[in-house]
């Protein structure tokens, strides 16, 4: 069928990917509509500014520099922008349990949550009920259709690739997706950014960092609310200073722990239950646990997979067992060093995804 006849919601960040990807799809002939979510406030009502934010760039992505710029960009080529509040949703889906995951004694990754829930959650739903037949967005990846299912890819620009932070979206999402970058070198698209009469440059500072986070996590935990409650750091079992709470502690941290004991230590153990934290060695893994398993295929079974366990780590192969439907158990092949609880394991096979979960207990490998 002809793409003129395909109605696309582009999910735009007002960055250069998206902004590219918009580009990209237009030249292709789908006709467009560029939706923006807000997700740290009330609904804002945006007018259409008149190039205030251009050559600015905001390393926050949702900012409200960012959706001025997305709708400046779909002025320029003559689409529809609709700016969409998603508070509530983000709120519940992604802030919330970023402050719980921290109280826990994890370490948590709340672009996947957002991604899974919002990005490609709530903001999928919203575009199929509007008419909607796919959905794209800027992420270096892909979606293919593999023995007759659907699964996520690497994308080709390795240096870029974003398929770890999309392995918690929702299997019957896949079919309506739509990755134009997927194919692409980041020099590429701020190529073809330069190139087009667009409102901002393919230099441009991409966002980085946890958007709702101004600094530093641990003052946001305060503002949320969230008390500090003294309790003991332990190094060979002995008392060596006191912690501010287990909340504003991160497995593997080294600096800030304001103790001097003469020798490099980071910590080893967040203990929530008696409230103490565990110093030592940098802590590696070899064996750990995954739950609220992500199954993508059929074929995710028992059996040797490259993990990959946080973004920008390397993949590892390693043999899984399940233990029971929603859990398995991990056995890498070689030690990693900081195996966080709360991070996310993600299991490929030839560049495509099978399944992902939440990275549970982790057994420590002696100091």
């Amino acid at each position: 069928m002809d793409n003129k006849q395909k109605h696309v919601f582009v999910g735009m960040s007002g960055g250069v990917d998206s902004s590219a990807s918009v580009k990209i799809l237009q030249e292709q002939g789908y006709k467009i509509t560029g939706v923006t979510f807000v997700g740290l406030g009330k609904e804002q009502t945006l007018q259409r500014g008149k190039n205030s934010f251009v050559g600015k760039s905001s390393r926050k992505c949702c900012s409200v520099e960012e959706v001025l710029v997305a709708k400046e960009v779909c002025f320029s080529l003559g689409i529809s922008h609709i700016t969409l509040d998603l508070a509530e949703e983000f709120k519940e889906k992604v802030r919330d349990p970023f402050v719980n995951s921290y109280l826990s004694g994890e370490t948590p990754n709340p672009c996947m949550l957002c991604n899974r829930f919002v990005k490609m959650g709530a903001l999928v739903d919203f575009a199929l009920k509007q008419g909607a037949d796919y959905v794209a967005m800027g992420h270096y990846s892909g979606v293919e259709l593999v023995d007759g299912e659907y699964l996520l890819k690497t994308g080709k620009d390795k240096n870029k690739d974003q398929s770890y932070f999309l392995a918690l979206l929702k299997p019957e999402i896949l079919p309506y997706l739509i990755f134009p970058l997927a194919h692409k070198e980041k020099d590429e698209i701020r190529e073809i950014i330069d190139r087009s009469d667009l409102p901002l440059k393919g230099n441009k500072v991409e966002s980085q960092d946890v958007c709702f986070v101004d600094d530093d996590y641990r003052d946001y935990l305060r503002d949320q609310g969230v008390p500090e409650k003294k309790g003991t750091l332990l190094l060979n079992e002995k008392i060596v200073g006191d912690h501010t709470g287990v909340a504003f502690y991160a497995l593997g941290q080294r600096r800030g722990l304001g103790i001097s004991v003469g020798q490099k230590v980071f910590v080893r153990e967040i203990d929530v239950k008696n409230n103490k934290i565990v110093l030592g060695e940098k802590p590696k893994s070899k064996v750990f646990r995954v739950t609220d398993l992500n199954i993508f295929s059929k074929h995710f079974k028992e059996g040797n997979w490259e993990i990959q366990i946080r973004y920008r780590s390397s993949r590892v192969l390693g043999e899984i067992k399940f233990l029971d439907e929603n859990t398995i158990e991990v056995l890498l092949s070689e030690a990693q060093e900081i195996v966080s609880p709360g991070q996310y394991a993600v299991f490929y096979k030839n560049d495509y995804i099978y399944g992902a979960g939440k990275i549970k207990d982790v057994d420590l490998l002696d100091a």
